[in-house]
């Protein structure tokens, strides 16, 4: 496997999570707070009650913070007038151009949603979880990577420094710079499942008020808090099947810590339960 430039440490996951609360629920309150609408504390109180820092809010409510970050009615409307799953980077991008890139509000709200999507949306897959102190794996480092560390504390796919297997699929270029990887397929597997694997980690889509990376197919290499992308629970489905064909690729090279099963795991117990999955880089 290529060596891997990293400059800084990050704990990362994949959540399930209710999509459909994420989607109907916690979004569009999402756009009412940075519409102005919600009061920073009050949209905290009810969708992020745990782990918001008093500074963050009084940084927020200070004078008029939607003012203050320029967030347009038209950039707002743009993401209540689409599907979710419609929200892709690249159109973002090419519609409402890099005004919120731009802004302090993009830096910080991240960090405010990514609470509010793991406190707000998270499920605990259903089914026997062989990662458990009495599995097969109580005495490795899955112990560390299995669940949240903070409430919720639900199963999810943790990890350090990033998802390993994702290496087998795509070459990596560090553009030190940019603080990012590039991603270039390896045309190793279908082009259906290299697209569910870039909807889920390659900054592919979109969430209002965060960080629009670079350019698609990008991994951020430093420690900032960034949503890397999402599934629905029929593209949940859909990748689970994917399984045996990435499964076939990887190489026996990989280190203990970022092992293939767990990732297989939580992905197939999701599908079957019906959940949606999102990433968080430096979100466990």
């Amino acid at each position: 496997m290529a060596r891997v430039e990293l400059e800084m440490s990050h704990y990362d996951c994949v959540l399930p999570v209710d999509f459909e609360r994420l989607s109907s629920v916690l979004m569009p309150a999402w756009l009412d707070f940075i519409a102005g609408k919600y009061e920073p504390r009050a949209f905290a109180d009810e969708f992020a009650p745990w782990q918001v820092g008093v500074g963050d809010i009084e940084y927020w409510s200070e004078d008029n913070w939607q003012e203050k970050f320029e967030i347009s009615s038209l950039y707002i409307e743009w993401f209540r007038q689409r599907d979710i799953t419609e929200w892709k980077t690249d159109t973002v991008r090419t519609d409402l151009g890099e005004a919120l890139n731009k802004s302090s509000f993009a830096w910080c709200a991240e960090d405010l949603l990514m609470l509010a999507i793991k406190q707000t949306c998270a499920v605990e897959v259903s089914g026997v979880d062989p990662f458990e102190p009495t599995g097969i794996k109580a005495l490795t480092p899955f112990r560390f990577y299995e669940n949240l560390h903070y409430p919720p504390f639900v199963q999810v796919v943790g990890t350090k420094n990033g998802f390993r297997f994702l290496h087998q699929l795509y070459e990596f270029t560090w553009e030190k710079s940019n603080y990012l990887y590039t991603c270039v397929r390896k045309q190793l597997v279908s082009a259906e499942t290299y697209e569910l694997m870039e909807k889920l980690f390659l900054s592919v889509r979109a969430f209002p008020g965060t960080q629009l990376m670079r350019s698609s197919l990008v991994w951020p290499s430093a420690d900032d808090s960034h949503l890397t992308g999402f599934l629905s629970p029929v593209e949940t489905q859909e990748l689970s099947a994917k399984i045996p064909e990435i499964e076939g690729l990887l190489s026996k090279e990989f280190d203990e810590f970022w092992p293939f099963d767990l990732f297989a795991d939580r992905l197939q117990r999701a599908a079957s339960c019906g959940a949606g999955l999102v990433s968080l880089f430096s979100g466990l």
